[in-house]
Parts: C-alpha cells; structure tokens; sequence
C-alpha cells in the first residue's frame, strides 16, 4: 500500500470529511434508507465504503462477503490488489482502470466501459481525486477530470437519474491551466453582472465586485466559488440544477510544503419545468440560485480543518472508529484476469 494510502486510512481529518460533509451529502438523497448504487474512486482503505456500510448507508450481504451496488475504479494496478487484501468484502464492481477514460474514451477499455456503464444510475458519485482537476501543465481544452465529470453527468442523464450526491475533491494549492481559471474568472463575472443577488452578495462577504479581486485577496475562495459555478453550468447542461452544495478544506501543514484540499459536495436534482418559464437566461438563474447561497457560506469560513490545530481533537473523536475500521480485512479470492478485449495491444 501506498504511503499516501497508508495515511488517509487513519488520518482523522479525512475522516471528518467523509463524516461532516459526504455523509451527510449522502443522506439528503437516501434519508433513513440506504444506498442502491455507489460510484468511488479508491485508494486501497477504501474507507468511505466501510465507513457507509457502517453507518447502514451501504447494505453489506455476509453472505456472500460483498457490499451491494458500490462500483470502486483506480488506475494504479497494486492500488487494485492492495483493495483487495484491505477491503474486508468484495464490491459488485472493482475496475482497474482510470474512471475518465472509461467515462470519456470508452472504446480505449470496452469490455470494462460496459461493465461499468450498466451500473447506472447511482445515487451518490464520489470523484475523491488527490491531484488538480485542470493542472497548469494540461494540454486540452478541457482536463481529462473535467471531461470524465460532463460524461459521467450525461450517464446519470441517460440513465434516468433524478436526484443524487456527487462530492468532487481537487488540490487547490498546485497551479491551474490559465484558461481554465479565466473561464471561470469570465462566470462569476458574468454572474456577478446577470443573476439578481449574487452581486450583492458576492460584494458582502468578499469586500469587492470582481473575480479578479477576489483571486487577488482570496485565491482559495475564488477557486471554490469558481469551480462551484462550473459544475452548476455542466449539470445545467445536463438538465439538472444544485439543491444544495457545501465544502470542506482539509490542509495538511505538518509538513512543508503544504498541500490543500478542497472537498466540494453537491445534491443534484432534475428540477420540474414551470409552465410559466418563457426565457433560457430564467432557466439559468433558476438552476444556478444555490450559488448564491454557497457564497454566503463564506461569511463564517467554509469549514477549514488543519493538522496543525485541528490533528488533535480530531484523532480524540474519531481515532477508535478509524482504528476499528482500518483494521476490518478479510481474505478475497484473486480478481479474474484482464478481459482480452481491454488488454493494451
């Protein structure tokens, strides 16, 4: 396993996230019940899964040793086997193979797009990436990260999705594309100018009135507002809108360099269409109305856990759960070899 893997199996402030912000994201679409489909991209604890079970958000059969409807995806083949010794259960569906290009380059992986693709719809997404979801050093006009999302949503379209979670996690302390920040820069302006409230209340919490301004006194919550409004825009492509997003920063500042965290969660809905809705530019500022709330979230901070003051109490509250559940392995048969059809020429 992984040192990185290693750490995020114990560390309390991790665990705090899958508590205070997916947990809770999870249950505004299950309620009291539980879970039917659940999409994950792991690192080898898989500690959200038995975390969910635990909770009763995932249905785990004895039985036959599997927790039902959860569909686990990395591109790291010892990430792969190491799952399989730590998981303490199998999944309905292990893939070791990276979820954006089963997303956006099936035909690359076939048999495996299949597989996965026939599990849709799910009610929560968990897209839990470690690294930057449009680094500087890409190419594309659009980040592999980011075109997999605008697939996956299409998918969830496609396959009758009406309400569900999806918690997006990116590194903000490493560099982005430069077009991708002025595309988001050019949003929140645009927003700013179009959509009634927001620019009153972009002004309130931040003490200015452009994005510019607030990337220069405020890069981290530039990032999260920005990015928040793009996935607005992609869902709304999609015909969906947020009910409600919130999100966490986990800051590990042990240790330099520091590295940041932001954790965004969002409940998806397929909205009802008033008759009354004559106007595209009334559909957007309906399917966006949620942004504005998340800027006033703002106001008190979003919560912001660090290792240097939050380790601690952090460790005290969740440290025997962590321990209990780090610790929750069984023996699994070896996974089947590669189908023929998705093995590298």
């Amino acid at each position: 396993m992984a040192a990185v893997d290693d750490k995020m199996a114990v560390c309390p402030l991790k665990h705090e996230v899958r508590i205070a912000l997916w947990e809770k994201y999870i249950r505004t679409v299950v309620g009291a019940g539980h879970l039917k489909r659940y999409l994950t991209l792991y690192s080898p604890p898989l500690m959200d899964v038995k975390l969910f079970a635990e909770k009763g958000l995932i249905v785990f059969d004895p039985e036959k040793q599997l927790y039902v409807g959860v569909v686990g995806a990395t591109y790291d083949a010892k990430a792969y086997a190491a799952a399989q010794d730590t998981l303490g259960g199998r999944l309905d569906l292990l893939l070791d193979v990276n979820i954006n290009h089963l997303l956006d380059k099936p035909s690359k992986y076939p048999v495996k797009a299949k597989q996965l693709y026939e599990k849709f719809p799910f009610d929560a997404v968990n897209l839990d990436y470690t690294n930057s979801i449009f680094h500087e050093s890409t190419k594309e006009d659009i980040s592999e990260h980011l075109g997999a999302l605008d697939a996956l949503i299409n998918r969830q379209n496609a396959a009758g999705a009406k309400k569900f979670a999806l918690m997006i996690t990116t590194r903000s302390d490493l560099k982005f594309a430069e077009a991708f920040l002025a595309d988001i820069n050019a949003r929140i302006d645009a927003n700013i100018k179009t959509t009634p409230g927001f620019g009153d209340e972009f002004a309130r919490v931040f003490k200015c009135e452009s994005a510019d301004a607030l990337a220069a006194a405020a890069h981290g919550k530039f990032l999260s507002v920005g990015l928040a409004k793009f996935v607005a825009a992609v869902l709304g492509d999609h015909g969906y809108r947020i009910s409600s997003c919130d999100a966490h920063w986990l800051i590990r500042d042990a240790v330099k360099p520091v590295r940041e965290l932001l954790h965004l969660a969002f409940l998806v809905e397929r909205p009802p269409v008033p008759r009354a809705l004559k106007k595209p530019t009334d559909a957007g500022r309906r399917l966006e109305s949620e942004i504005v709330k998340f800027v006033g979230k703002h106001v008190d901070g979003i919560a912001s856990i660090k290792e240097t003051s939050d380790f601690k109490i952090l460790y005290e509250r969740h440290g025997a759960e962590i321990a209990r559940l780090s610790t929750l392995n069984f023996e699994v048969a070896t996974p089947e070899p590669e189908p023929e059809a998705d093995r590298p020429a």
